[in-house]
């Protein structure tokens, strides 16, 4: 729902019209020379003097909230000057909260402009008298809080106001997620409590997917609420917390006019984050997704910025600018940092953000040119106007993107291992191929994400499409291997599936995350500083190894060396078991240690032995092995709180 009301738009003026409208924008001839600075809009506005008084009586926060809560302030503001100032352009009307913690530290908040919303079936139905601005905080610390709020117009502050003081509790929320102090490969929540993170991406629903030309779904068609309540739950259950989240559809704000937010789909996000909170799911939000969809499987679908009916499609049309102009033009960057500020100002109070992520996939996007120092500019922004410091994801598909791995680009770097899309004969076994296909950011140093992975459905390979493979894997077991396959990687977390209502939900596949959760629930990943390991020797050629050397814990993947989605769904192969083996651990301090058997497709505890090392080395029987085995080993010193 547009919000023409507030901006005074006429719903009978044509919609390239509006763009010489009250909106923001003066004329056509200031959107052909934007790089000159010239301001969009032209309204007139009362001296600051007469607007000292325009902020009204601000709402209190609620009694008996704890630390990490969330404290919503309604700022009303007296419209007589401001009624025609576009609230979603920062350059035209801001209102910022200073807020100061009970240790003096202080945090200044952006403030949004918005308005409440019903859900009935699956529709947001607008609620009368509540347009308006707020502020939404949470505070980390308990005690006594103070602030005040400040409205700029055009620069210049013309009113201040104090919010009403607020007390927060102490609080069993660990807080935002950090990397690890210790640990700079894996990541932890503000009170030091380890964070691995297990899911993956739920980034729009089947409803929508099934609206692309030449797709069929066989998953459930959900809406947007309904879809989310159902996935988070099923994962919440199941010990998965994380997941990504597109803004592109089911919550796209620029699909109007330039500087025109959809507040209906935001309020569709506020929904999704509060089913996330309730669900014990943190969410990495991608902002943007579009890229070079000419003659490719999305046909188009991925294409919203570049349409002529977006506000960016409309914005650059009226400039006379292409899709290409969009990174250097001036204006462009101007609404994506007030877009930026809308974000946070909205969604950063919440301790299940994971991550902010500008774009998904960057070296996808058709033309290159100003990319790099757009990436690099909005991650500077971001940074600068998010005052709980959310960590940043950058995005790519290849194995090796140096050019978009560093402290420019965000805090945590991210890779997209695929069958079809990254080779057809390594990815048949995926549980084996991720860890190689990410060797490259691992080797940076830098903590990373295998962000996305599985089977690409949209591919044709010499072996056949990549969907009639992928259904023929009833039992998901390439999530299995996508799973085990980004631990055992040294990503932060978990590889995190793709095609989540085709595979995940469509089999039921949900016990595949509760599996994994199991194993590494006393693992203090933040603590522990795991390096992929080569301490490692079988005395069988039937099995594969791949292993974590931690401070304190030794992790090893055993598998059959035919052991894989490919193997298993399509060739239909009858695995031999692996006879009785030995494993030799070289590296260890001399004492006593504690090997633990665990079946990987169960997540269950088989047995334990205690067994002490020969020097440095420990040998360890092995069972016989018809699939796979996994081994924690530790010393019996070690203690799991």
């Amino acid at each position: 729902m547009q919000d023409n009301e507030l901006l005074n738009i006429p719903s009978s003026i044509p919609r390239r019209s509006i763009l010489k409208s009250i909106v923001g924008i003066a004329a056509t001839g200031a959107l052909r020379s934007p790089l000159k600075g010239e301001p969009l809009l032209k309204a007139k506005t009362q001296p600051a003097s007469e607007l000292a008084n325009s902020i009204g009586e601000i709402s209190r926060a609620p009694s008996g909230l704890a630390a990490y809560e969330l404290c919503e302030f309604k700022i009303p503001l007296q419209p007589e000057g401001l009624e025609k100032l576009n609230p979603y352009r920062a350059t035209e009307m801001a209102l910022d909260a200073e807020i100061t913690l009970p240790s003096g530290k202080k945090m200044r908040v952006p403030g949004f402009f918005t308005q409440d919303y019903v859900v009935r079936d699956s529709r947001g139905i607008p609620t009368k008298g509540t347009k308006g601005w707020r502020v939404r905080f949470s505070g980390r610390e308990a005690g006594a809080y103070k602030g005040k709020v400040e409205l700029r117009v055009k620069g210049k502050l013309v009113a201040s106001r104090e919010l009403p003081p607020f007390t927060l509790a102490e609080s069993h929320n660990h807080g935002m997620i950090r990397i690890s102090r210790s640990s700079p490969r894996y990541l932890e929540f503000d009170d030091g409590a380890g964070y691995f993170p297990i899911g993956q991406d739920v980034s729009w629903t089947t409803d929508v997917t099934a609206t692309e030309p030449g797709v069929t779904i066989s998953a459930p068609m959900l809406p947007w609420d309904k879809a989310f309540l159902r996935w988070f739950g099923r994962m919440g259950e199941n010990g998965a917390n994380w997941a990504r989240v597109f803004t592109k559809p089911n919550f796209y704000m620029e699909s109007g006019e330039p500087w025109a937010w959809e507040l209906e789909n935001a309020a569709r996000l506020d929904k999704v984050l509060e089913l996330a909170r309730q669900n014990g799911i943190h969410i990495c939000l991608c902002f943007n997704a579009e890229r070079s969809d000419e003659g490719t499987c999305y046909k188009g679908s991925m294409d919203l910025m570049r349409n002529s009916n977006t506000a960016w499609g409309r914005l650059l049309s009226s400039q006379e600018l292409g899709f290409e102009q969009f990174f250097t033009n001036a204006l462009c960057q101007e609404m994506y940092r007030d877009k930026i500020r809308y974000v946070v100002g909205r969604w950063g109070y919440s301790s299940n953000i994971f991550s902010w992520e500008l774009w998904n996939e960057r070296e996808t996007i058709s033309s290159q040119e100003g990319v790099g120092q757009w990436f690099r500019d909005m991650t500077t922004y971001l940074r600068s106007v998010d005052p709980w410091n959310h960590l940043i994801k950058s995005s790519a598909h290849k194995p090796w993107s140096p050019e978009y791995w560093g402290k420019d680009n965000g805090d945590l770097n991210d890779v997209h291992p695929y069958f079809g899309w990254s080779g057809e004969e390594g990815p048949k076994n995926l549980g084996a191929f991720i860890p190689e296909f990410a060797s490259g950011v691992y080797a940076t140093g830098r903590p990373f994400l295998v962000g996305e992975a599985g089977i690409a459905r949209a591919v044709s390979t010499r072996y056949g499409s990549g969907s009639e493979l992928a259904d023929k894997d009833v039992a998901c077991f390439h999530l299995h291997e996508v799973l085990w396959g980004g631990l055992f990687s040294g990503a932060v977390g978990t590889g995190m599936l793709w095609y989540w209502d085709e595979h995940t939900d469509l089999h039921d596949a949900y016990f595949r995350f509760r599996a994994i959760a199991n194993f590494v629930a006393d693992i203090k990943f933040n603590h522990e500083s795991f390096t992929r390991g080569e301490t490692v020797a079988v005395s069988t050629d039937e099995l594969r190894i791949l292993e974590l050397t931690g401070k304190q814990t030794h992790l090893i993947w055993l598998r059959h060396r035919d052991l894989s989605w490919y193997g298993l769904a399509v060739e239909k192969k009858v695995l031999q078991p692996v006879g009785p083996s030995s494993l030799t651990l070289t590296g260890l301090e001399p004492g006593s240690y504690r090997v633990e058997y665990w079946s990987p497709e169960e997540g269950k505890l088989l047995r334990s032995e205690e067994l002490a090392a020969k020097g440095t080395v420990l040998e360890i029987s092995l069972p016989e092995i018809h699939s796979e085995l996994a081994l924690k080993v530790r010393p019996l010193s070690h203690r799991v709180a």
